[in-house]
């Protein structure tokens, strides 16, 4: 998320590099429209800004984070930047058995899940950690709290993550700039 990437942000702006962070469509103030977004809308907008940032900026370097780390493969694949750094980027689940059992169970699986439902907004570690990502969300007010905890996330969204990192790794190949990947060696969710 842009919160997320804000420090890195800060830091090239800094070094004297003009840096813009992404919000890719259906996030922030258009989660409404998340379910009906695919993982072509979130590479038409890497892809577009990388083109227009192209126009202005040289050298360009294109940081992506999980996600945007799929997402900047495929379009520095087609449209290469100077450089391209990836922070753990997605390219599919690190563990077989968890992509069969996504792949056999999906039908079978309800249309949202509700990541939120059991979180207490109380614990100030839980506040902690939102702070960066959602600045203006009052932990005090139980309308937010309980809105928080409704919040169902559509699990149609991950296939298009999916098939955002299946995407990616068709098209590493095709990357001819120099690239530099952070991966934590134990993250057990991407496998490095």
């Amino acid at each position: 998320t842009p919160a997320e990437m804000l420090p890195l942000g800060l830091s090239l702006q800094k070094a004297g590099w003009t840096a813009r962070g992404l919000l890719l469509p259906g996030f922030g103030a258009e989660l409404a429209s998340l379910e009906r977004r695919s993982a072509l809308d979130w590479q038409r907008c890497v892809d577009a800004s990388l083109c227009e940032l192209r126009r202005r900026h040289s050298p360009l370097l294109l940081v992506g984070f999980s996600l945007g780390g799929a997402l900047a493969v495929t379009a520095a694949s087609v449209s290469a930047p100077d450089g391209l750094v990836l922070l753990a980027p997605f390219w599919r689940l690190a563990s077989g058995f968890k992509r069969a059992a996504v792949s056999l169970l999906r039908p079978f699986l309800p249309r949202y899940f509700y990541p939120l439902r059991r979180v207490d907004f109380r614990d100030p570690a839980t506040r902690e950690l939102l702070r960066p990502i959602a600045p203006g969300l009052d932990p005090e007010n139980p309308d937010t709290v309980a809105g928080l905890h409704r919040l169902g996330v559509p699990l149609r969204l991950l296939g298009q993550v999916f098939a955002s990192g299946s995407r990616s790794y068709r098209s590493a190949a095709r990357v001819r700039c120099p690239t530099l990947i952070l991966q934590g060696s134990h993250d057990e969710l991407v496998r490095p």
